[in-house]
């Protein structure tokens, strides 16, 4: 018997996420891709169901099958928010510390919809999936989801400010 994540968000391993989308077909991978406006229009697109095999699917399945084709991942990469913090202080990005605030401010489902928003912004980021705090951000618990949203708002900035420290 599968576990699902409401149980035990911790089971899940994001990583195992992204590599089961990356072997989905190229058609499978688009319907799950931008032109997906909201996370619960995942229900009528077949690739959604091949992502998550044999589970009756959650809200938070919802939630990360729309930001997976978003962020790959590398167990060498730092956090999400850290990664967006330093693409920032390279000047890669523009200032975007609103934005970020923006999604934490944010509830469900707005709250990864303006994440994805700004993930497009980028080429397929690499971030460490399971560091990054993620299962506690697409949380359905709204505790959970507020510690995720914490940490987030607390990578971005340490990501952003860590050379000032000299690293």
């Amino acid at each position: 018997m599968t576990q699902s994540p409401k149980e035990d968000e911790s089971l899940l391993d994001f990583a195992k996420i992204r590599k089961k989308y990356e072997k989905l077909s190229r058609g499978d991978q688009a319907q799950l891709g931008k032109r997906i406006g909201l996370p619960d229009d995942l229900a009528m697109m077949p690739a959604f169901y091949k992502l998550f095999p044999g589970i009756a699917p959650s809200k938070w399945h919802y939630r990360v099958a729309f930001i997976v084709p978003f962020i790959r991942h590398s167990d060498t990469s730092p956090e999400l928010g850290k990664y967006i913090g330093m693409l920032e202080r390279s000047g890669k990005i523009g200032n975007i510390e609103r934005r970020v605030l923006q999604i934490a401010r944010a509830t469900p489902p707005q709250d990864v919809i303006y994440l994805k928003r700004l993930l497009m912004r980028f080429d397929e980021p690499a971030i460490n999936w399971n560091k990054s705090g993620l299962a506690k951000l697409f949380s359905e618990n709204p505790a959970k989801n507020s510690e995720g949203k914490k940490k987030f708002i607390e990578q971005y900035f340490i990501g952003r400010h860590s050379a000032e420290k000299g690293e």
